[in-house]
């Protein structure tokens, strides 16, 4: 739902665009950002605006301020990176990653105290069966998808309640193309 288009603006913004409100609704009840600037460096409110778009103005008021539930269950596809191409399933956001652990370790840190200095305690975490895991760091506001080895790979600035899709960003020495995560329904979900 947050995939980008040859001018960086999402299905959102699409709508906004063309002031399609039933496409609008759609969208965000699938999970869409309706604070998501994508490249297009303007919220699809912003771009409503723009286009006089009132119908679907209204449709994004409704959710503009609505929290939007991390899903249980997510999947990771089309990055350079095959050891993140993976499905994921939350974690407690009390329990540290086991990759996290390592990379403390070996940098002499205590893992625990570094666990609540990064994370927030609230948002919950994703891990693979591989032992990959994508966490939200409050210290930067980012979104991390890091390898098994608790090695960051990318990173998409976003806030703790809305998982990007897109958009993410690989950090110095990791391969692209560039990750998408598809956010999935639940950790039960028999269509996978």
């Amino acid at each position: 739902v947050e995939q980008l288009d040859t001018y960086g603006m999402t299905p959102l913004h699409r709508m906004a665009s063309n002031n399609l409100p039933v496409g609008a609704r759609a969208l965000l009840e699938a999970g869409a950002d309706p604070n998501y600037q994508g490249e297009a460096r303007s919220t699809p409110m912003q771009v409503a605006k723009e286009s006089r778009a009132r119908e679907v103005m209204a449709v994004l008021q409704e959710y503009v301020n609505k929290p939007r539930p991390v899903l249980s269950k997510l999947r990771v596809a089309g990055s350079g990176s095959a050891g993140v191409n993976q499905e994921y399933v939350e974690k407690d956001a009390q329990v540290v990653p086991l990759g996290f652990s390592l990379t403390c370790t070996e940098m002499n840190w205590e893992s625990e105290k570094m666990w609540l200095q990064l994370s927030n305690q609230k948002t919950p975490w994703y891990e693979a069966q591989n032992g990959a895991y994508i966490y939200w760091n409050k210290g930067d506001g980012q979104w991390w998808i890091d390898a098994p080895d608790g090695k960051g790979v990318y990173v998409a600035k976003a806030s703790a309640d809305s998982m990007p899709t897109s958009g993410w960003k690989a950090l110095p020495g990791a391969p692209e193309p560039l990750p998408q995560v598809q956010l999935l329904k639940s950790a039960n979900a028999s269509e996978l």
